[in-house]
């Protein structure tokens, strides 16, 4: 039983000179391989990256438990566009053993990329690198930046090369003058992984975009086939709070980016999103949740959306939408059950909201930057309380102008034409007209809503508005508007003749107490210059009676003069008859002067 301890110390003897010869031959390997992993790490991070590379800080190697390169304070490209603050490289530990350095994974731990100053477009050959940097009066096309993407997409794929794993944590895009809005991109956490066959490509991960936290993650199904000039399977996920997309298709490369398959997308807000992927600074209507879903096609040079079904301003249509991406323009056609004009129009110039509201800018300049023309058509529509149907419009955004034309619609048992027009310019300008003809009245009147008059029978109108327009106090004090009115067969509801016919003074409620008129036809030339009414010409008739009127209305101090003459045809007649002679008929002069809300109706004598 005694030869055990010496049998240890053999085994343990022999265990010491094999681990010594072990570290005898593999030492300078490792000494060799920490230099061949150095060299390969920079070469690999210049492949992905197209610029050059400079390792500042330490280095580490080591191999047990894992063959790994831990680099610190890397900065890529001559400016120092990008540092990172650490790198971690691992290796094959059996290439390692050979003196060979093979990365299978990449660790980029804090990345930051910081803009170069500078007016010029600056593209790297690499797939980082190729940005764009400039002053905000240079920006891309879409057709530049699809572009951009197609070669990102191709220098991705082809210089991840052998690399299976990429991991991103906490990096940092700062932005620009023209690159991801104004905050950039932080808090990157991403991971690029490839299959075996390095032919399959997945994405997933989460940064914050603009101050929202985003999920994110993407499916390429053979990389192989997109480099040999075929096409791939491809998927997109994406989750904002302001944002969510998803797309399913196919993309291929080939001499232009083909990219087809079903999209949707999806925001609580339009006003949000479009900030977000933007500009939060940057004015943009507030049109309420929006939601699109469609075939999307990308071939030509246009991005294509057909099949679409669009939410947007609480009103839903379906139709289609090309974006020419060289001119940066949208045109479509759609069409809907029901349309919310009002709301798009508050949108774009919103309602005071008390006093102060009054003097808050009216601005459109998100239509200097759009290119937009849409066909529109919508069983039923809604603009303030008038309700159309059967409607054909075109709205169109561009060069600051923002503009609606009716051009066929019916409104109450009549057809209705109009226009509506938006400038921003130097200065801010608003006009607008709306005609109709065979209108039913008493349709229009109950719309309108007046609180004392109303009307029947048909009748056509023609209304027009311009005003500048740099806020609503401004609108206020200088639109200039015309009514003309034509109207026949029909009733002036809540009026009473009588107080515009016996002598005397008498409160105009009188007038307004009850009542109806008939009449055969009614003619009203209306004009508004600020606070100012002018009625150049008001006149009633009938078989028994008439009434012409012209006058002025002060609608800031209330004061009202008018003037004007009524005549009682039947009464003329009937008492020409009985007094057995003729008299022709006698205009009875009256005059409505004070001020609101107590004017007096003085009348005199035939």
């Amino acid at each position: 039983m005694r030869p055990r301890p010496l049998k240890r110390r053999l085994i343990w003897g022999v265990s010491a000179i094999m681990i010594i010869a072990a570290a005898i031959l593999i030492l300078p390997r490792v000494v060799l391989v920490s230099d061949v992993a150095r060299a390969e790490l920079v070469s690999r991070i210049e492949a992905l990256t197209g610029e050059p590379v400079e390792l500042s800080g330490s280095v580490e190697f080591s191999i047990l438990p894992r063959t790994r390169l831990v680099a610190h304070r890397i900065a890529i490209g001559s400016g120092a566009g990008i540092t990172i603050d650490t790198i971690i490289a691992d290796f094959d530990p059996v290439d390692a053993l050979f003196g060979r350095a093979n990365i299978a994974r990449i660790v980029l731990v804090r990345p930051e990329h910081r803009p170069v100053p500078g007016p010029t477009l600056v593209r790297g050959e690499g797939a980082v690198a190729d940005t764009v940097r400039g002053a905000a009066g240079a920006r891309p096309t879409a057709a530049t930046i699809i572009k951009d993407l197609e070669d990102l997409a191709r220098r991705s794929i082809e210089r991840l090369d052998t690399l299976q794993i990429l991991v991103i944590r906490n990096g940092v895009w700062r932005s620009g003058a023209d690159e991801f809005g104004p905050n950039g991109i932080s808090n990157a956490n991403l991971t690029i992984t490839r299959s075996s066959s390095r032919s399959a490509f997945l994405l997933d991960g989460s940064f914050t975009w603009n101050g929202q936290p985003t999920d994110i993650e993407m499916r390429v199904d053979s990389t192989t086939n997109l480099e040999a000039g075929g096409e791939s399977g491809v998927s997109f996920e994406l989750r904002s709070p302001p944002l969510s997309v998803d797309f399913d298709g196919t993309m291929a490369f080939g001499d232009a980016p083909r990219l087809q398959g079903r999209f949707e997308g999806r925001g609580e807000s339009f006003a949000r999103t479009a900030r977000w992927l933007s500009d939060a600074r940057f004015p943009v209507p507030a049109l309420g949740a929006i939601g699109m879903a469609g075939d999307l096609v990308l071939a030509d040079r246009t991005l294509a959306i057909e099949n679409a079904e669009i939410t947007i301003a609480g009103s839903t249509a379906i139709g289609a939408l090309d974006y020419d991406l060289d001119r940066d323009r949208v045109d479509g056609t759609l069409a809907f059950t029901t349309l919310d004009l009002t709301q798009i129009a508050e949108s774009i110039v919103p309602f005071p909201a008390g006093p102060f509201g009054l003097v808050r800018p009216i601005k459109a300049e998100f239509a200097k930057s759009a290119d937009l023309a849409l066909r529109v058509s919508a069983n039923e529509a809604r603009f303030g309380s008038l309700a159309f149907s059967d409607v054909a419009a075109v709205f169109s955004v561009g060069d600051g102008d923002v503009s609606l034309e009716l051009g066929d619609a019916r409104l109450y048992g009549g057809r209705a034409f109009g226009k509506l027009l938006l400038e921003d310019r130097e200065t801010t300008r608003i006009s607008g007209e709306l005609m109709g003809t065979d209108v039913d009245l008493a349709q229009l009147s109950d719309a309108l809503g007046s609180p004392t008059l109303s009307l029947s029978g048909s009748g056509k109108f023609e209304a027009r508005v311009t005003t500048r327009a740099d806020d609503w106090r401004t609108i206020f004090r200088v639109a200039r508007a015309k009514l003309d009115l034509q109207a026949q067969s029909g009733v002036l509801s809540g009026f009473d003749p009588v107080a515009f016919a016996d002598p005397g003074t008498r409160s105009i409620y009188s007038g307004f107490t009850g009542g109806a008129v008939p009449f055969d036809r009614l003619d009203a030339e209306i004009r508004m210059v600020g606070p100012n009414l002018a009625f150049d010409s008001v006149s009633m008739r009938n078989a028994g009676y008439r009434l012409d009127l012209v006058g002025e209305a002060e609608l800031a101090t209330g004061t009202i003069d008018l003037e004007g003459t009524s005549e009682m045809l039947s009464q003329t007649a009937s008492s020409a008859a009985r007094s057995g002679e003729f008299t022709g008929p006698q205009p009875i002069p009256f005059t409505v002067e004070g001020t609101w809300p107590g004017p007096r109706v003085v009348t005199g004598t035939p």
